[in-house]
This record gives structure tokens, sequence and C-alpha cells, in this order.
């Protein structure tokens, strides 16, 4: 019989991951010192089981306790004998059996335990805690809310008077209600993706004309408004990548609508539904954290770095992409991060050009209360085109004038062997000349699980003005090769 202890930050680390892969939205902790934890536990055990069902299982409710070990946390590693894994006294978790892998009751495991201070060690664990996450002390108890589908999390300070029951209660029924609400458009627009398709490429085609000269613009919005053909007008169009939009769309006219000038009509009404589906994810988002107004503060942290992988992932998946210009990837880019929550801007003027002049042009900057926090250049890379792949990062140290800490390079791979770009490309990342040193490379980016083999990760570590920055090189291998 062999227990590893957990402390309460450990504990998180294990969690997290385990409740996402068993399709938890949210796990919801109350974080609280010995005296207060006993006087919640009492409150918890009349009413906590009912709140779990409300939430059709979408939650994973935590308590750190310290109170008593016979029903506290314990995870078997799989594999092994029945009473072999890991353990943290401090926590209780309801309907947990979907990430605890636990094969009896865990009472055995507390005979010889009276003689440890169990009060001292978690309050120990709790001090951790609270520190990792900045919680001040006078907060305690909380309520700490992690979203796992955001993965961000917000904490809150609660009185000694609070009936949490009702007041979670209260977010659970108004997030069901906005479920139910968002799968019914769901379900009412899944006829609709082909449609979906024609109109992403209409607008986007529309917007580019905007941005040409007469001429080009003139006659891509002729073709687009069907006052002319594509074979009337190809010749005046220089940008090949919209020449082939533009025969696609055509294509597309044809086969996705049965009568065209039903499309307006078709149109508005799927805009309308988006427009609606995209107001209740917001007011999803926005549930728990309007908690803070119940308590004296609401921390959100993103990993920007893992939501860009996800966005990748949905782009590479998504077949209108697969012959796309950075220009329209990066618009993809930038509206499902911003979908997400970030403040976003495309095309930001910032920092230096690589000529070292005038300021330039950054594919996209992430903002966090009003300053840049991580800047994003992404490009198309059909081969390892080492000159094209310098200016790209060399420009992204030029615009970084203040010194992110993290920074993106997105490549858009279309290569025939991924395996054999990502090789070299490592290999000419070592070989390379920095604006910034290069201090150390991690080929396979440890910290995040990539679960696509078509992703791929490589962080570099860069010492500037004698702090550490971070480069992360999301590869993203789209439709293959070619």
């Amino acid at each position: 019989m062999v227990i590893t202890e957990l402390s309460l930050v450990e504990y998180y680390d294990k969690i997290i991951p385990r409740a996402k892969r068993k399709n938890y939205k949210w796990v919801i902790s109350v974080i609280a010192r010995h005296a207060d934890a006993k006087e919640l536990y009492q409150h918890i055990e009349e009413d906590w089981a009912s709140i779990n069902d409300l939430t059709y299982d979408n939650v994973l409710f935590v308590f750190s306790l310290g109170a008593s070990l016979e029903n506290n946390s314990f995870f078997h590693t799989e594999g092994q004998e029945n009473y072999v894994g890991t353990m943290c006294p401090y926590v209780e978790t309801i309907n947990e059996e979907r990430i605890a892998n636990r094969k009896e009751d865990f009472y055995i495991h507390t005979y010889g335990a009276a003689d440890i201070d169990w009060k001292q060690k978690h309050s120990q664990s709790v001090t951790e805690f609270i520190r990792k996450y900045d919680i001040r002390e006078e907060q305690l108890p909380v309520l700490f809310i992690w979203n796992l589908e955001r993965n961000c999390y917000s904490v809150v300070s609660l009185n000694h008077s609070e009936d949490m029951y009702s007041f979670l209660k209260q977010r659970v029924l108004e997030q069901e209600n906005l479920m139910k609400q968002k799968q019914k458009l769901e379900e009412k627009l899944l006829p609709f993706k082909q449609e979906r398709m024609y109109f992403e490429l209409y607008d986007f085609l529309n917007e580019r004309a905007c941005r040409l000269g007469c001429s080009e613009k003139e006659a891509i919005q002729s073709v687009l408004f069907g006052q002319s053909t594509y074979l009337e007008k190809k010749d005046q169009i220089q940008d090949k990548e919209i020449r082939k939009d533009l025969k696609k769309i055509g294509q597309w006219k044809k086969q996705f609508f049965t009568n065209p000038s039903d499309i307006p009509q078709i149109k508005n009404h799927v805009k309308e539904m988006l427009e609606k589906k995209m107001g209740i994810e917001y007011r999803i988002d926005s549930i728990w954290e309007k908690i803070g107004n119940k308590g004296e503060m609401v921390t959100l942290t993103n990993d920007i770095v893992k939501d860009v992988i996800l966005v990748c992932a949905k782009l590479i998946s998504n077949e209108i992409y697969y012959d796309a210009s950075e220009d329209r990837r990066n618009t993809y880019v930038r509206d499902l991060l911003d979908e997400k929550g970030y403040v976003v801007r495309d095309q930001t003027r910032h920092g230096l050009s690589p000529q070292g002049k005038d300021a330039g042009k950054v594919d996209i900057s992430i903002f966090k209360e009003g300053k840049t926090y991580t800047l994003i250049e992404a490009l198309n890379l059909s081969c390892l085109s080492k000159k094209y792949i310098d200016t790209h990062l060399d420009k992204i140290f030029d615009y970084d004038v203040l010194g992110n800490d993290i920074n993106i390079i997105l490549n858009y791979v279309t290569v025939s062997d991924f395996d054999k770009f990502i090789t070299n490309y490592i290999t000419y990342m070592k070989e390379r000349k920095w604006r910034s040193p290069m201090v150390d490379l991690d080929e396979k980016c440890k910290e995040y699980k990539i679960l696509y083999s078509s992703i791929r990760v490589v962080k570099t570590t860069h010492k500037r003005n004698g702090k550490n920055t971070i480069l992360y090189h999301i590869c993203a291998l789209i439709n293959g090769a070619k």
C-alpha cells in the first residue's frame, strides 16, 4: 500500500486536467481555514447534493476541510493495486467518481493518522494555495471558481453569514436556462453549415475589396453582387488568392442555393441566429464573473498559448481556410480569440518597422488592462524559407518595445512531411542569430499536452535587458501535403 500526500496546490495541478478530460465545465471550491471550514461544511452536507443535481454533472465541487479524513480525496494509480495512488487529506470532492478512480472506501487509510496535527498541515496547505493564486488572508473563506472551457478562474470573498447554496443555485439555474437556449440555436444552425461557409467567404472578399484600389474593388464587388461573371472580371484582379476565392464562391453559390434570390433572406436569418448565440455565450461566460459583485475581488487568468492552440485546431479542421491567405487566417484567429473574451487588435501599428523607421504593423495584439500583453505574428509556410522566417521573427522582437513576458509566432504550415519540417525548423532556431539571445529551447514544450498530431509547439526563452522572455512557436499543419 503506497500513498503519496498531495498539498492543495498539487491537488489542483491534478484535478484540473482530469476534470477537463471528463467533460466537466467548472470546478467550484470552498477554500477556508480550519475554523471556517467546520462551520461551512455543516451547510455543505445539508444543501450541496441538491445543487449538484441541478448542474447535470457539469460542475465538480471541491472543499478544503481538514475536519475529517474519511471521505477525502484519493486518486488511484491505474494499473496498480487498489491502494496505490495519491491523496489530498484537506479536500473532499462531491461528484468525483469520474476523476478519482477510487476502488473502495477510503476510511481504511485513516488508521494511525490520529498522531498527525492535521489542523496545522491544513493551515500550511491553505497558505501555500492562497499565495499561488494571490488571495489575501482577510478574504478567507472564498469561493474559488475555475472555468474549464476558458481556462480562467475567479476568486470571491464570502461573508460568514453567506448562504452559499442559494447564491450558487441562482447562478446554476441561470446558466442551465442559457445553455438550453444555446443548444436550441445550435440545432437550428446545423442545417446552414454550407451557407455559413458561403457567407463568411463573401464577407471576407467584400472586406478585402474595400482595402484595394478603385479598379480592383469595383471588379471584385461586381462579381460578388452578381453584376458580372468571374470570367469577365478576372483579368482586372491582381491578387491570385482573391481570384481563386471568387471562383470558389461562384461554385458554392450554384451548389448551396436553389434560388439565388433567397440568399439575402437566408443570410439575415443566419446572422440573427448567430448574434443571438454569441449574446447567450457572452451571458454564460459572464455569469460567474458577475459573482465579483458578491465579494471583494474577481481575478481572471487566461492561458493565451493554450487558447491559440485550440483556435488553430478549429482553423485546420475548417476547409474554407485550406487555401486561404495569411490575412484571412489571421482574421479567423482574431475573431475566435475575441469570442473567448480577449481584447484583440489585428494589424496594430506598434513599435518599429523592420527598417527601424516608422511604427510598423504586427498581425495580432492581445491587450490586458489597457496594455499590450502578447504579440502574435503569423506567416504562411510551404517550406522552411529561412529568409521569410527571419523577417517575421525579427519583426516580433522589433515591435515588442515593452518586453512582453510572452509572444507567439504562428506558422501556418503546408508541407508533405510535417515531422521533417519541425526537425529542420528546430535546427534552424538553434543556428540563427537572434535579436535577443536565446538562452533555452524546449523542443516539445512539455508544459502543454498537445492532443493534435497536426499541431506542434516549440518554446524558446530569450534574455532581454536582463529579463527572460518567452516566444512560443506554434506550427499548424493545414490541409496536409501540397
